[in-house]
């Protein structure tokens, strides 16, 4: 890669990091439930930091008082210092500025809380996701992020016996078509990669020593530019992420290249064989799976083999992202053209410079043969 065009690629991530600060976006699986006063009952959308107690064992928070935290400084709602009223065995509502998020939540901690919400004090900005701070290692409880709207609402019923749930909520699936192949877990990543390899092919001009793909419990990547999480249906056995920013940076300040393996990174995941023979030959083949993405310069896509691997078809997929948007989190669908009677493999393959893809729960999907599929993207949900 030339020098200065790489530099110019250092320089510009700085200057997002700027903006961005310890923030990143991505996709709710958490709801606030508002139980009383109903007034204001109903669901409310919530987001999980990246720190703090885990999504998949911690939430389900029923019937819980939520009051506002007030600490020792002025101002004295958003617990950047130690926080003075008991909050023991409640929902602790607490304001964003002036310190990070892990430093409120610790804070509300302290004092009691078995959960924190933290709220935007910026209007028409939606939720964010909240990476960790100096104290994240501190939090044991789980922590959400709220929109400023949300928060002003419900804040006015603060003094008449606010309650409410935090409620995990995975998205489920339900494609229209047959699975043939994934609907025993073989593209859940349950647990490790299974029967998937990876091919660590190269970090910036050398050969990759590192692992590109690599696989978290609970589908999460870091970076020095932000942290995400996937929301997929079985995120919490597990999901295959490559994190092109954090082996870039090992997880510094945004764009400092001081990491393992230098971004352009390009490494692949490979499924195991998957036998089609008994497919119907009147019917077309979709690959279906999860996916949460953010873009800055890199290249995604689906292959496909007949022949054992010795000749692959790209499909280049994601060519709708814009650099530097926030997170997509979506459910994707692809059409493998001529797979049907055959044996085959299909692999992500990640030409990475920035920032990161996971994916999870993948599947194979049959549907009735329509001819044109305008581009070999379609939706299959409901």
């Amino acid at each position: 890669m030339n020098y200065f065009y790489l530099f110019i690629i250092r320089i510009t991530l700085l200057f997002i990091s700027f903006f961005y600060s310890s923030l990143i976006f991505g996709q709710t699986d958490i709801i606030l439930n508002i139980n009383n006063p109903q007034s204001i009952a109903g669901e409310y959308d919530v987001r999980v930091g990246t720190f703090g107690a885990s999504i998949c064992d911690a939430f389900n928070i029923l019937n819980k008082d939520i009051e506002l935290a007030h600490d020792i400084l002025i101002p004295q709602s958003d617990a950047c210092s130690s926080v003075v009223n008991n909050l023991s065995n409640k929902i602790a509502l607490i304001d964003r500025g002036n310190c990070d998020f892990s430093e409120k939540s610790f804070h509300a901690q302290q004092a009691g809380a078995i959960a924190a919400i933290i709220c935007n004090n910026q209007s028409n900005q939606g939720l964010l996701t909240m990476s960790p701070g100096m104290m994240a290692n501190s939090v044991t409880i789980p922590s959400v992020f709220m929109s400023k709207e949300d928060c002003d609402l419900i804040k006015i019923e603060l003094n008449n016996g606010l309650n409410g749930d935090l409620i995990f909520m995975p998205p489920s699936s339900s494609p229209n078509g047959v699975i043939v192949w994934g609907n025993n877990g073989e593209g859940e990543f349950n647990g490790g990669l299974g029967q998937w390899t990876t091919n660590d092919i190269s970090c910036g001009n050398s050969t990759a020593t590192s692992n590109l793909w690599d696989w978290d419990a609970e589908g999460k990547i870091e970076g020095g530019c932000g942290d995400s999480r996937i929301s997929a249906p079985t995120a919490c056995n597990g999901a295959m992420g490559f994190s092109s920013d954090f082996l870039d940076n090992g997880g510094a300040f945004c764009g400092q290249g001081s990491g393992s393996c230098s971004a352009m990174q390009i490494g692949e995941l490979i499924s195991p064989i998957i036998d089609l023979s008994n497919v119907a030959s009147n019917s077309d083949i979709f690959i279906n799976w999860w996916q949460n993405v953010r873009q800055f310069d890199s290249s995604f896509f689906v292959s496909y083999t007949l022949d054992g691997g010795i000749t692959w078809n790209d499909i280049p997929i994601n060519t709708n992202l814009v650099t530097n948007d926030p997170v997509t989190n979506e459910e994707k669908n692809i059409l493998l053209p001529n797979v049907i009677g055959n044996q085959i493999q299909v692999k992500f393959r990640y030409e990475a410079n920035y920032y990161f893809w996971i994916i999870d729960d993948i599947r194979l999907i049959e549907v009735p043969f329509c001819g044109s599929y305008n581009g070999q993207l379609i939706n299959l949900g409901n």
